[in-house]
Protein backbone atom coordinates (compact mmCIF):
# COMPACT_ATOMS: atom_id res chain seq x y z
CA UNK A 1 0.00 0.00 0.00
CA UNK A 2 1.22 3.51 -0.83
CA UNK A 3 1.82 5.60 2.31
CA UNK A 4 4.42 8.22 1.39
CA UNK A 5 3.76 11.56 -0.27
CA UNK A 6 6.01 14.54 -1.05
CA UNK A 7 7.29 14.77 2.51
CA UNK A 8 6.79 11.57 4.48
CA UNK A 9 3.47 10.05 5.50
CA UNK A 10 0.65 12.44 6.33
CA UNK A 11 -3.10 12.49 6.82
CA UNK A 12 -5.99 13.14 9.18
CA UNK A 13 -5.56 11.51 12.58
CA UNK A 14 -8.12 8.77 13.19
CA UNK A 15 -8.68 8.22 9.46
CA UNK A 16 -5.53 7.53 7.50
CA UNK A 17 -3.15 8.12 10.44
CA UNK A 18 -3.79 5.72 13.32
CA UNK A 19 -1.93 3.95 16.12
CA UNK A 20 -2.24 0.72 14.12
CA UNK A 21 -0.42 2.32 11.21
CA UNK A 22 2.20 3.76 13.56
CA UNK A 23 2.86 0.30 15.03
CA UNK A 24 3.13 -1.22 11.55
CA UNK A 25 5.56 1.48 10.43
CA UNK A 26 7.61 0.88 13.57
CA UNK A 27 7.89 -2.84 12.82
CA UNK A 28 8.99 -2.13 9.26
CA UNK A 29 11.50 0.54 10.30
CA UNK A 30 12.98 -1.78 12.95
CA UNK A 31 13.56 -4.42 10.27
CA UNK A 32 15.33 -1.94 7.99
CA UNK A 33 17.06 0.45 10.37
CA UNK A 34 18.00 -0.87 13.80
CA UNK A 35 18.77 1.97 16.23
CA UNK A 36 16.41 4.94 15.80
CA UNK A 37 15.75 8.37 17.34
CA UNK A 38 12.07 9.32 17.68
CA UNK A 39 10.76 12.88 18.14
CA UNK A 40 7.40 14.61 17.77
CA UNK A 41 5.74 18.01 17.56
CA UNK A 42 3.07 19.26 19.98
CA UNK A 43 -0.09 17.83 18.38
CA UNK A 44 -2.56 16.23 20.77
CA UNK A 45 -2.31 12.94 18.86
CA UNK A 46 1.49 13.02 18.87
CA UNK A 47 2.16 11.21 22.16
CA UNK A 48 -0.22 8.35 21.39
CA UNK A 49 1.17 7.88 17.86
CA UNK A 50 4.74 8.14 19.13
CA UNK A 51 4.08 5.48 21.77
CA UNK A 52 2.56 3.15 19.17
CA UNK A 53 5.46 3.76 16.79
CA UNK A 54 8.01 3.05 19.52
CA UNK A 55 6.11 -0.09 20.53
CA UNK A 56 6.40 -1.36 16.95
CA UNK A 57 10.08 -0.47 16.81
CA UNK A 58 10.86 -2.28 20.05
CA UNK A 59 8.77 -5.33 19.08
CA UNK A 60 10.69 -5.39 15.82
CA UNK A 61 14.02 -5.47 17.66
CA UNK A 62 15.13 -1.84 17.36
CA UNK A 63 16.73 0.22 20.11
CA UNK A 64 14.92 3.56 20.43
CA UNK A 65 15.99 6.95 21.78
CA UNK A 66 12.82 8.94 22.56
CA UNK A 67 13.68 12.67 22.66
CA UNK A 68 10.09 13.90 23.00
CA UNK A 69 9.01 17.26 21.56
CA UNK A 70 11.74 18.61 19.25
CA UNK A 71 11.81 20.45 15.91
CA UNK A 72 12.28 18.38 12.77
CA UNK A 73 15.65 20.03 11.90
CA UNK A 74 16.93 19.14 15.37
CA UNK A 75 16.18 15.49 14.65
CA UNK A 76 17.96 15.73 11.28
CA UNK A 77 21.00 17.23 13.03
CA UNK A 78 21.06 14.52 15.71
CA UNK A 79 20.79 11.77 13.08
CA UNK A 80 23.78 13.25 11.26
CA UNK A 81 25.81 13.76 14.43
CA UNK A 82 25.14 10.33 15.92
CA UNK A 83 24.88 8.36 12.65
CA UNK A 84 21.42 7.09 13.58
CA UNK A 85 18.10 6.84 11.78
CA UNK A 86 15.23 9.09 12.87
CA UNK A 87 11.44 9.28 12.72
CA UNK A 88 9.57 12.51 13.39
CA UNK A 89 5.88 12.29 14.34
CA UNK A 90 4.47 15.44 12.73
CA UNK A 91 2.23 16.86 10.05
CA UNK A 92 4.47 19.91 9.67
CA UNK A 93 2.41 22.95 8.56
CA UNK A 94 -0.93 21.12 8.43
CA UNK A 95 -3.82 21.80 10.88
CA UNK A 96 -4.05 20.13 14.32
CA UNK A 97 -6.32 17.34 13.03
CA UNK A 98 -3.48 16.04 10.83
CA UNK A 99 -0.44 14.01 11.82
CA UNK A 100 2.15 11.84 10.14
CA UNK A 101 5.73 10.59 10.01
CA UNK A 102 8.94 11.96 8.52
CA UNK A 103 11.97 9.68 8.18
CA UNK A 104 15.65 10.59 8.31
CA UNK A 105 18.68 8.54 7.35
CA UNK A 106 21.91 8.28 9.33
CA UNK A 107 23.43 11.19 7.39
CA UNK A 108 20.54 13.53 8.27
CA UNK A 109 18.99 13.44 4.79
CA UNK A 110 15.43 12.35 4.13
CA UNK A 111 15.14 8.89 2.56
CA UNK A 112 15.12 7.99 -1.10
CA UNK A 113 11.95 6.71 -2.81
CA UNK A 114 13.49 3.23 -2.75
CA UNK A 115 13.69 3.33 1.04
CA UNK A 116 10.09 4.48 1.25
CA UNK A 117 9.00 1.62 -0.99
CA UNK A 118 10.87 -0.81 1.27
CA UNK A 119 8.96 0.51 4.31
CA UNK A 120 5.67 0.11 2.45
CA UNK A 121 6.31 -3.41 1.16
CA UNK A 122 8.49 -5.22 3.70
CA UNK A 123 7.10 -8.10 5.79
CA UNK A 124 8.72 -7.56 9.20
CA UNK A 125 8.85 -10.06 12.03
CA UNK A 126 8.28 -9.70 15.76
CA UNK A 127 11.94 -10.17 16.55
CA UNK A 128 11.70 -8.59 20.00
CA UNK A 129 14.68 -7.62 22.10
CA UNK A 130 14.57 -3.90 21.37
CA UNK A 131 14.98 -1.33 24.09
CA UNK A 132 13.75 2.23 24.63
CA UNK A 133 15.39 5.03 26.54
CA UNK A 134 14.25 8.62 26.99
CA UNK A 135 16.69 11.48 26.52
CA UNK A 136 16.59 15.28 26.71
CA UNK A 137 18.50 16.53 23.66
CA UNK A 138 17.36 20.16 23.79
CA UNK A 139 20.63 21.55 25.14
CA UNK A 140 22.64 19.60 22.55
CA UNK A 141 20.76 21.16 19.64
CA UNK A 142 20.61 24.62 21.23
CA UNK A 143 24.39 24.71 21.57
CA UNK A 144 24.83 23.66 17.94
CA UNK A 145 22.30 26.14 16.55
CA UNK A 146 23.44 29.16 18.59
CA UNK A 147 27.16 28.54 18.10
CA UNK A 148 28.95 31.35 16.26
CA UNK A 149 26.11 33.88 16.42
CA UNK A 150 26.32 37.21 18.22
CA UNK A 151 22.92 38.91 18.21
CA UNK A 152 23.54 41.33 21.07
CA UNK A 153 21.57 44.54 20.57
CA UNK A 154 19.06 42.86 18.25
CA UNK A 155 15.39 42.54 19.18
CA UNK A 156 13.50 39.83 17.33
CA UNK A 157 9.88 38.66 17.54
CA UNK A 158 9.26 34.93 17.20
CA UNK A 159 5.91 33.32 16.32
CA UNK A 160 6.36 29.63 17.13
CA UNK A 161 2.89 28.45 16.00
CA UNK A 162 2.30 26.64 19.33
CA UNK A 163 4.56 23.97 17.89
CA UNK A 164 7.87 22.21 18.38
CA UNK A 165 9.94 25.43 18.38
CA UNK A 166 7.90 27.06 21.17
CA UNK A 167 10.48 26.55 23.90
CA UNK A 168 13.64 25.85 21.95
CA UNK A 169 13.64 28.78 19.46
CA UNK A 170 13.45 31.57 22.09
CA UNK A 171 16.14 29.77 24.11
CA UNK A 172 18.49 29.63 21.11
CA UNK A 173 18.03 33.29 20.19
CA UNK A 174 18.57 34.32 23.80
CA UNK A 175 21.72 32.16 23.95
CA UNK A 176 22.93 34.09 20.88
CA UNK A 177 22.34 37.38 22.74
CA UNK A 178 19.08 38.59 21.19
CA UNK A 179 16.17 40.15 23.02
CA UNK A 180 13.17 37.96 22.17
CA UNK A 181 9.50 38.92 21.93
CA UNK A 182 7.49 35.68 22.15
CA UNK A 183 4.27 34.98 20.26
CA UNK A 184 2.38 31.67 20.09
CA UNK A 185 5.17 30.13 22.14
CA UNK A 186 3.12 27.76 24.29
CA UNK A 187 3.32 24.04 23.47
CA UNK A 188 -0.40 23.77 22.74
CA UNK A 189 -1.21 21.02 20.26
CA UNK A 190 -4.81 22.12 19.88
CA UNK A 191 -3.66 25.46 18.45
CA UNK A 192 -0.68 24.33 16.37
CA UNK A 193 -0.62 26.25 13.04
CA UNK A 194 -4.04 27.82 13.78
CA UNK A 195 -4.10 31.51 12.77
CA UNK A 196 -0.39 31.79 13.51
CA UNK A 197 3.02 30.65 12.36
CA UNK A 198 4.45 30.32 8.88
CA UNK A 199 1.10 29.45 7.28
CA UNK A 200 -0.61 32.54 8.72
CA UNK A 201 2.12 35.04 9.65
CA UNK A 202 -0.13 38.04 10.38
CA UNK A 203 1.22 38.28 13.94
CA UNK A 204 4.66 39.33 12.71
CA UNK A 205 3.36 42.05 10.37
CA UNK A 206 4.37 45.44 11.71
CA UNK A 207 7.47 44.13 13.47
CA UNK A 208 10.90 45.54 12.66
CA UNK A 209 12.44 42.05 12.64
CA UNK A 210 10.41 38.88 13.16
CA UNK A 211 10.13 35.24 12.15
CA UNK A 212 7.19 32.83 12.08
CA UNK A 213 7.88 29.09 12.17
CA UNK A 214 5.58 26.23 11.24
CA UNK A 215 4.52 23.45 13.60
CA UNK A 216 7.65 21.32 13.30
CA UNK A 217 10.13 24.15 12.72
CA UNK A 218 11.45 23.33 9.25
CA UNK A 219 9.98 26.53 7.74
CA UNK A 220 10.33 30.19 8.56
CA UNK A 221 8.63 33.32 7.23
CA UNK A 222 10.40 36.64 7.76
CA UNK A 223 9.13 40.16 8.43
CA UNK A 224 11.46 43.14 8.06
CA UNK A 225 10.60 46.78 8.70
CA UNK A 226 6.97 45.82 9.22
CA UNK A 227 6.37 43.84 6.01
CA UNK A 228 6.52 40.15 5.14
CA UNK A 229 9.52 39.32 2.95
CA UNK A 230 8.57 36.95 0.13
CA UNK A 231 10.35 33.59 0.19
CA UNK A 232 12.29 34.12 -3.04
CA UNK A 233 13.72 37.39 -1.71
CA UNK A 234 14.69 35.60 1.51
CA UNK A 235 16.58 32.97 -0.48
CA UNK A 236 18.26 35.70 -2.56
CA UNK A 237 19.27 37.51 0.65
CA UNK A 238 20.83 34.28 1.92
CA UNK A 239 22.66 33.90 -1.40
CA UNK A 240 24.12 37.40 -1.05
CA UNK A 241 25.12 36.63 2.55
CA UNK A 242 26.64 33.17 2.15
CA UNK A 243 28.13 33.42 -1.38
CA UNK A 244 27.55 29.73 -2.21
CA UNK A 245 28.83 27.82 -5.22
CA UNK A 246 25.26 27.62 -6.43
CA UNK A 247 21.62 27.72 -5.32
CA UNK A 248 18.86 25.14 -5.69
CA UNK A 249 15.29 26.42 -5.93
CA UNK A 250 12.14 24.71 -7.18
CA UNK A 251 9.77 24.97 -10.12
CA UNK A 252 7.68 27.27 -7.91
CA UNK A 253 10.49 29.82 -7.55
CA UNK A 254 9.80 33.17 -9.19
CA UNK A 255 11.84 33.73 -12.35
CA UNK A 256 13.22 36.92 -10.81
CA UNK A 257 15.20 34.78 -8.36
CA UNK A 258 17.13 32.81 -10.97
CA UNK A 259 17.77 35.96 -13.01
CA UNK A 260 19.15 37.85 -10.01
CA UNK A 261 21.45 35.00 -8.95
CA UNK A 262 22.76 34.46 -12.46
CA UNK A 263 23.23 38.22 -12.99
CA UNK A 264 25.34 38.23 -9.79
CA UNK A 265 27.57 35.49 -11.20
CA UNK A 266 25.95 32.60 -9.35
CA UNK A 267 24.47 29.33 -10.51
CA UNK A 268 20.82 28.36 -10.12
CA UNK A 269 18.99 25.08 -10.62
CA UNK A 270 15.25 24.47 -10.16
CA UNK A 271 14.09 21.08 -8.93
CA UNK A 272 10.81 19.48 -7.90
CA UNK A 273 8.81 20.79 -4.93
CA UNK A 274 9.85 19.66 -1.44
CA UNK A 275 12.92 20.24 0.69
CA UNK A 276 13.97 16.62 0.10
CA UNK A 277 14.26 17.28 -3.64
CA UNK A 278 16.17 20.49 -2.88
CA UNK A 279 18.56 18.73 -0.47
CA UNK A 280 19.22 15.87 -2.91
CA UNK A 281 20.00 18.34 -5.71
CA UNK A 282 22.33 20.29 -3.42
CA UNK A 283 24.20 17.10 -2.57
CA UNK A 284 24.42 16.00 -6.22
CA UNK A 285 25.66 19.40 -7.45
CA UNK A 286 27.81 20.33 -4.47
CA UNK A 287 25.78 23.50 -3.81
CA UNK A 288 25.64 24.93 -0.28
CA UNK A 289 22.27 26.72 -0.38
CA UNK A 290 18.76 25.84 -1.42
CA UNK A 291 15.18 26.53 -0.57
CA UNK A 292 11.53 26.98 -1.38
CA UNK A 293 9.44 30.14 -1.37
CA UNK A 294 7.18 28.44 1.21
CA UNK A 295 9.92 28.94 3.81
CA UNK A 296 12.13 25.86 3.64
CA UNK A 297 15.78 26.99 3.51
CA UNK A 298 18.71 24.60 3.63
CA UNK A 299 22.10 26.05 4.46
CA UNK A 300 25.05 23.65 4.43
CA UNK A 301 25.95 21.63 6.49
CA UNK A 302 22.24 21.18 7.27
CA UNK A 303 20.50 18.47 5.23
CA UNK A 304 16.89 19.54 5.86
CA UNK A 305 14.94 22.78 6.08
CA UNK A 306 15.79 24.50 9.37
CA UNK A 307 13.63 27.48 10.30
CA UNK A 308 15.60 28.43 13.40
CA UNK A 309 19.06 28.28 11.80
CA UNK A 310 17.84 30.16 8.73
CA UNK A 311 16.34 32.87 10.95
CA UNK A 312 19.59 33.22 12.88
CA UNK A 313 21.50 33.75 9.63
CA UNK A 314 18.93 36.26 8.39
CA UNK A 315 19.32 38.35 11.54
CA UNK A 316 22.79 39.23 10.28
CA UNK A 317 21.79 39.67 6.63
CA UNK A 318 20.70 42.70 4.67
CA UNK A 319 17.25 42.03 3.20
CA UNK A 320 17.29 42.26 -0.58
CA UNK A 321 13.79 42.39 -2.04
CA UNK A 322 13.44 41.12 -5.59
CA UNK A 323 11.33 42.81 -8.25
CA UNK A 324 9.13 39.75 -8.69
CA UNK A 325 7.34 38.87 -11.91
CA UNK A 326 3.55 38.98 -11.53
CA UNK A 327 2.55 35.61 -10.11
CA UNK A 328 -0.61 33.90 -8.84
CA UNK A 329 -0.81 30.81 -6.66
CA UNK A 330 -3.96 28.96 -5.62
CA UNK A 331 -5.25 25.52 -4.68
CA UNK A 332 -8.31 23.58 -5.81
CA UNK A 333 -9.88 20.59 -4.07
CA UNK A 334 -9.24 17.72 -6.46
CA UNK A 335 -9.38 18.06 -10.23
CA UNK A 336 -7.52 16.67 -13.25
CA UNK A 337 -4.04 18.04 -12.56
CA UNK A 338 -2.39 16.04 -15.32
CA UNK A 339 -4.96 17.10 -17.92
CA UNK A 340 -4.68 20.73 -16.87
CA UNK A 341 -0.89 20.61 -17.10
CA UNK A 342 -1.15 19.33 -20.69
CA UNK A 343 -3.87 21.81 -21.66
CA UNK A 344 -2.44 25.03 -20.26
CA UNK A 345 0.91 25.30 -22.02
CA UNK A 346 0.79 29.01 -22.77
CA UNK A 347 3.12 31.28 -24.72
CA UNK A 348 4.64 34.13 -22.67
CA UNK A 349 3.55 32.54 -19.39
CA UNK A 350 4.96 29.91 -17.04
CA UNK A 351 2.44 27.53 -15.48
CA UNK A 352 3.02 24.81 -12.86
CA UNK A 353 0.09 22.51 -12.02
CA UNK A 354 0.70 19.63 -9.62
CA UNK A 355 -0.96 17.43 -7.09
CA UNK A 356 -0.11 18.27 -3.50
CA UNK A 357 1.89 15.60 -1.71
CA UNK A 358 0.55 16.62 1.69
CA UNK A 359 -3.16 17.39 1.11
CA UNK A 360 -5.90 16.25 -1.34
CA UNK A 361 -5.52 19.40 -3.42
CA UNK A 362 -4.17 20.55 -6.77
CA UNK A 363 -1.63 23.38 -6.55
CA UNK A 364 -1.36 25.98 -9.30
CA UNK A 365 1.32 28.59 -9.93
CA UNK A 366 1.20 30.91 -12.93
CA UNK A 367 3.63 33.66 -13.85
CA UNK A 368 3.34 36.25 -16.62
CA UNK A 369 4.53 39.79 -17.35
CA UNK A 370 1.01 40.84 -18.36
CA UNK A 371 -1.21 40.84 -15.25
CA UNK A 372 -4.47 41.00 -17.20
CA UNK A 373 -3.48 37.94 -19.20
CA UNK A 374 -2.32 36.27 -15.99
CA UNK A 375 -5.66 36.74 -14.23
CA UNK A 376 -7.58 35.50 -17.25
CA UNK A 377 -5.33 32.43 -17.49
CA UNK A 378 -5.77 31.60 -13.81
CA UNK A 379 -9.53 31.91 -14.10
CA UNK A 380 -9.54 29.42 -16.99
CA UNK A 381 -7.33 26.97 -15.09
CA UNK A 382 -9.48 27.17 -11.97
CA UNK A 383 -12.69 26.62 -13.96
CA UNK A 384 -11.17 23.62 -15.74
CA UNK A 385 -10.05 21.99 -12.49
CA UNK A 386 -13.35 22.59 -10.72
CA UNK A 387 -15.32 21.15 -13.65
CA UNK A 388 -13.13 18.04 -13.72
Amino acid sequence: MKYFGTDGIRGVYGRTITEQLAFKIGLAAAYLCGEIIVARDTRVSGKSLSDALISGLVRGGADVVDIGVMPTPALSYLCRKRSMYGIMVTASHNPPSYNGFKFFMRDGYKPSPNFETAIETCSPSYAGGGKKREENAIEEYCEYAASGFNLRGIEVALDCAYGATSEIAPAIFEMAGAKVVKMSCLTDGEKINVECGATDPHLIVGKKLAFAFDGDGDRTVMASDGDIVDGDSVLYSLFCLTKPTGVVGTVMSNSALSRAIINDGGKFVATAVGDRAVAFAMRRLGYELGGEKSGHYIISPNRSGDGIYSALRLCTSKVRRLDLLPCREFSVDGGDAEGAARKFVVKDARVVIRRSGTEPKVRVMAECENEEKLDELCSRIKNYLEEK
